[in-house]
């Protein structure tokens, strides 16, 4: 199981640090639904993918937001 805040928080520092030039914010609605049944390390390859990308093809700032539902993770850029 993936925890979406403290997977997603040790990211975005490791891309601040990767792109100095980009500002990375990230929002999460997880509430009471900060686990996810998904390997946390799938869960990080594929945020680390969609963020890798962000942070090279943004102009200046990265805005990603995660949403966890009963049934449904989403992210958005």
């Amino acid at each position: 199981m993936a925890n979406v805040t403290r997977d997603s928080s040790r990211l975005i520092e490791m891309f601040r640090s990767l792109y100095p030039e980009r500002i990375f914010n990230l929002t999460h609605s997880a509430g009471e639904k900060d686990l996810v049944p998904i390997e946390a390390h799938d869960f990080s390859e594929i945020l680390g993918i969609v963020l890798d990308n962000a942070g090279k093809w943004a102009n200046r700032c990265v805005n990603c937001d995660i949403a966890v539902s009963a049934t449904t993770l989403t992210l958005t850029l």
